[in-house]
């Protein structure tokens, strides 16, 4: 998997006419016991996603699959499959579906269970890659500020929340900021109408 992920990244062309049997193989070996494995394959899924077209149907997959993987074993090669995959989501996605992942993300950071590291492991999600959130910003920052006293207030939460926290409230600063822009430039944009 390891050697894989090294040709879909450096010789993607020859790789390109096998891509549908290395999805298939890396497919059934997302459901392996062996978390390495796992994660090597989720890491070379992710790369094809990100450097072939691949069907919408298999991007959500992927992704819902990645949502929901927090445990800290294998955490980094999880947070490369996420940030090999999510900036390519906009490519691969129709609108509709782009939405759906959007509305899957804030639904899950507002659920009654959600564990403390499975939150943090979404809010990664969404300040690695903000760009692609940006324009569902205001469904997903109502979830964002929810977070933020189960993320970063807890004394005995580790170090990697706290600047989670600080990550997100940049984040959240930076488009309430983006948002006062927009409305003043359509304000602008209404009084030069009427003169």
């Amino acid at each position: 998997l390891k050697l894989a992920n090294l040709f879909v990244e450096y010789n993607s062309s020859d790789v390109e006419k096998f891509q549908k049997e290395l999805v298939k193989f890396c497919w059934g070996l997302l459901k392996t016991e062996d978390t390495s494995c796992k994660n090597w394959a989720f890491v070379v899924v992710c790369r094809l996603i990100s450097t072939f077209e691949t069907p919408g149907k298999i991007v959500r997959r992927a992704y819902n699959s990645l949502l929901k993987c927090h445990q800290q074993e294998g955490k980094e090669l999880i947070r490369l499959a996420l940030d090999l995959l999510v900036p390519a989501l906009p490519k691969r996605l129709e609108e509709s579906d782009l939405q759906r992942i959007v509305e899957l993300t804030s639904q899950m950071m507002l659920e009654d269970g959600i564990s403390v590291p499975q939150l943090a492991h979404v809010c990664r999600v969404l300040v690695g890659s903000p760009g692609v959130f940006d324009a569902c910003r205001n469904r997903v920052s109502p979830a964002m500020v929810n977070s933020l006293q189960r993320l970063g207030l807890p004394a005995s939460g580790p170090l990697e929340n706290r600047a989670l926290t600080l990550d997100m409230v940049e984040l959240l600063l930076r488009w309430d900021g983006d948002q006062s822009s927009e409305a003043e430039g359509k304000l602008s944009s209404e009084q030069a109408d009427n003169i």
